[in-house]
């Protein structure tokens, strides 16, 4: 299965699209094993369930945009707390709240 990197960004863009929640601090995702896609949330404060539905309904989204991707094996993983810029290397960071980036848009730790 080959995934284009621009169509999946952009895939991710159109489902993001006011559905990002102020408690939202980064948002990133990688294609694990080929075929599973995992995507991080961290977030300020333990999510609601109505937060947790937005995300996990963003994921089935671009889930069922393309082909060949395992929907058990695909995780959406929502955090609180820290986070360790290591943690970005090789991912697509899809969303970072302002804050969290200094005038030249790199993480502020």
């Amino acid at each position: 299965m080959e995934i284009s990197k621009e169509h999946l960004l952009l895939t991710f863009q159109n489902a993001l699209l006011y559905n990002v929640c102020p408690n939202t601090r980064i948002i990133f995702a990688d294609i694990e094993s080929v075929n599973k896609l995992i995507t991080w949330i961290y977030v300020d404060l333990p999510p609601t369930e109505a937060e947790k539905d937005m995300y996990y309904s963003i994921q089935s989204e671009v889930l069922g945009e393309f082909e060949g991707f395992d929907d058990s094996g695909s995780k959406v993983k929502i955090l609180t707390g820290h986070f360790d810029e290591e943690n970005l290397r090789g991912k697509m960071v899809l969303f970072a709240r302002c804050d969290y980036l200094d005038e030249n848009r790199n993480l502020i730790k």
